[in-house]
């Protein structure tokens, strides 16, 4: 006997409410009902799926497992109704992308108002992460693609990426900080004074500690770790901390963000920012419409586009 589908979205709507009470009033129906429902779910899978703890229920490690899957399940039919629908000429739909705060800032805007001119009942839902959650996050089946930093490595089975252009890291203070008056500026000199590090085992924060490294020095203590790109500025522009932040965010000369990038160019911090997909046949019209604005946006950029 196959999986019921009612029992799926009703365990679904159990783990994301933290407990039977509030997801009985989601679902609208009686407690009992819904325990029952869930009792022959695990009968039926042979496992205990849900414990209880101090604040309601919670999965256990085989509920985690269903949970994943069921969640990628979810989103493949919600992209298949919106390809049906693209597919049969109807002018609504949906596209789930997630993005680097780069790309959230400067090329992802204008891409979405060029596709509501021509899709104006188009839904675009955009998620902004760090790239070490976004990459997790769309093997998880959360976007239809992702625009964020490229892999270096072999690509997973049916993945594929295609180059935007290269961003620069560049290294960054207030502007009135004493590295920028440095006449000897080096890696001593930036070891002096306390550091923002992205948080550890992070793509960005191991392009650090490689530039020390190549520099023969070891790479500074943090004195704070974490944090979103916008936090960064902010702290930076309010203390004599450093930190590495891609080019395209800092700001033109006399803006009022109060920082500024200082001039040590290394190779180490050169990298790749483009699209990653499941492959050309799985993406959905309203995808590659937009995949089409975003690389329209990108087109000033220095760099070209290519596959692989």
């Amino acid at each position: 006997m196959g999986l019921n589908s009612r029992q799926i979205e009703q365990f679904l709507c159990v783990v994301e409410s933290g407990g039977l009470t509030k997801a009985s009033g989601v679902l609208n129906i009686s407690q009992p009902a819904l325990t029952k429902s869930l009792r022959h779910l695990e009968q039926e899978l042979k496992v205990k799926l849900l414990e209880r703890h101090s604040r309601g229920m919670r999965p256990t490690i085989y509920g985690e497992c269903l949970y994943d899957h069921a969640k990628r399940v979810d989103a493949e039919l919600d992209r298949a109704r919106s390809e049906i629908e693209a597919l049969r000429g109807a002018r609504k739909g949906s596209v789930a992308v997630g993005v680097i705060p780069l790309i959230a800032k400067s090329y992802l805007p204008s891409a979405i108002v060029r596709l509501m001119k021509v899709r104006p009942e188009v839904t675009v839902s955009v998620t902004e992460l760090n790239n070490s959650d976004l990459v997790p996050a769309f093997r998880r089946g959360q976007f239809d693609f992702i625009v964020g930093i490229l892999a270096n490595g072999p690509l997973e089975d049916g993945m594929q990426q295609n180059i935007l252009f290269y961003d620069e890291l560049v290294i960054t203070v207030r502007r009135n900080h004493p590295l920028v008056r440095s006449q000897n500026l080096n890696v001593r000199e930036l070891g002096k004074y306390p550091w923002i590090y992205p948080r550890l085992g992070s793509a960005h924060r191991q392009r650090i500690d490689e530039y020390f490294r190549l520099e023969g020095s070891t790479p500074p203590a943090a004195t704070v770790e974490g944090g979103s790109e916008t936090f960064i500025q902010s702290i930076l522009a309010d203390s004599d901390l450093v930190a590495v932040l891609p080019k395209g965010l800092i700001h033109d000369e006399g803006s009022d963000d109060g920082i500024m990038e200082i001039s040590l160019n290394s190779p180490v911090f050169r990298r790749p920012i483009g699209i990653m997909h499941r492959g050309a046949s799985n993406l959905s019209p309203l995808s590659r419409i937009l995949i089409t604005e975003i690389q329209n946006s990108c087109r000033n950029v220095n760099g070209g586009f290519e596959s692989s």
